[in-house]
């Protein structure tokens, strides 16, 4: 939900009927080759404390896998900031263009997170949006008559305000032109 790449948000928060698919990264160990084969497929669902968005894998054999998520929860969604610390519970895992996790080893007859990982996590933030409409205050009341049209051509900036203090800090986020005075971002 804060989009910071962490399970941070309260247990409710969790996403029910992902398909979340295990590879195996094959004899080359490089993912993303060929020789990589889809092994298990599974939906997210109820832990059994009634939690969702949980899920979980059945690996029999030494090897190295990694898991693929769906690159949004829903059509108003992304994957969030993947974080870089291998095997810590409760951060991001999976890449935001692919949703792939980094590959992980498992050995069945090994101990702790190298025989039962729990730790491959996915986040996901909802996009936001900011718009409306530039036009020729032609009368400078502030509200837009039915005679006043809107401007075509106008480049709109989107600045972060992070501290608050009224002032843009740093260079624009984005920009956009407007036709016919209309103009959308969409921010995750």
């Amino acid at each position: 939900m804060n989009g910071d790449g962490i399970n941070n948000e309260s247990a409710s928060q969790g996403i029910n009927g992902l398909n979340v698919e295990l590879y195996s990264v094959g004899l080359d160990n490089t993912q993303g080759t060929s020789d990589d084969q889809l092994l298990q497929t599974t939906t997210t669902a109820n832990n059994t404390n009634g939690n969702p968005g949980y899920y979980a894998f059945k690996i029999c054999s030494n090897g190295s896998y990694y898991i693929k998520f769906p690159t949004a929860a829903n059509s108003n969604s992304q994957l969030t900031t993947q974080t870089t610390t291998a095997a810590t519970d409760n951060n991001s895992d999976a890449g935001i263009a692919d949703g792939l996790s980094p590959v992980f080893a498992i050995d069945p007859s090994g101990s702790g997170v190298a025989k039962n990982n729990s730790t491959i996590d996915a986040g996901y933030i909802s996009l936001l949006s900011l718009g409306n409409l530039v036009w020729q205050d032609a009368d400078r009341d502030g509200t837009k008559d039915i005679t006043e049209s809107g401007l075509d051509g106008a480049t709109v900036y989107l600045y972060q305000d992070a501290d608050n203090n009224g002032t843009p800090d740093g260079n624009a986020l984005s920009t956009t032109t407007t036709s016919n005075g209309a103009c959308m971002y969409l921010m995750g």
